[in-house]
């Protein structure tokens, strides 16, 4: 696995597949719009491929709770896979690479 590193990401827009999003509600109690809100701030992530698709896991803050969301950009768009509260290790990644 890469290592984790802070990283900024700037997208056109947000966009998901809404059965995936209901799913990942019923599953982890995140809603996808919330999901988005880390990107407001600094985001700790690493690359991954799945499928043959490049996917990133990223760990960050949104309404003061530690999400990891896992994403892919397609055409400047972060297209939302899924999220759910942090681990306490990611959480633990997430602070000792902000230096915190």
């Amino acid at each position: 696995m890469s290592s984790w590193e802070v990283l900024s990401f700037e997208f056109s827009g947000f966009e998901w597949n809404n059965e995936k999003a209901e799913s990942n509600w019923h599953r982890h109690g995140i809603d996808f719009e919330d999901a988005a809100g880390i990107f407001r701030g600094p985001v700790v992530a690493q690359p991954q491929s799945e499928k043959g698709e490049d996917h990133w896991k990223s760990i960050g803050l949104s309404n003061g709770r530690e999400l990891t969301v896992i994403f892919t950009e397609r055409k400047r768009n972060c297209r939302l896979i899924s999220s759910w509260r942090s681990t306490r290790s990611e959480r633990k990644w997430f602070y000792a690479v902000l230096g915190g």
